[in-house]
């Protein structure tokens, strides 16, 4: 399994570990690299990485303030007859 740079742990247990992280708490890229292992900027790069391959992480708050952490997000659920509308807006505009 590969190893990300800086940590014996598994991928899967880095991201795991990662995710856990963030729907814990207020996390920033500093104090989840601590509990990791890794960097910050490599903290980032593997959110950047989770947010590419459909997760709903965000970033909350004002960087200035020392009040900017991750948060994990819930997907919105469309059922039924909104997303059929959703469908039908959406082949109108493109015409």
């Amino acid at each position: 399994m590969p190893r990300y740079r800086g940590t014996t742990d598994g991928a899967a247990t880095v991201v795991g570990k990662l995710l856990l992280a963030i729907a814990s708490g207020k996390e920033t890229s500093i104090t989840l690299s601590e509990q990791l292992g890794v960097s910050p900027r490599q903290v980032n790069r593997y959110v950047l990485q989770l947010v590419e391959a459909g997760w709903q992480i965000e970033r909350v708050g004002v960087p200035t303030h020392s009040d900017y952490y991750f948060e994990l997000k819930s997907p919105k659920i469309v059922i039924g007859r909104e997303r059929n509308a959703k469908k039908k807006r959406v082949s109108t505009k493109r015409k």
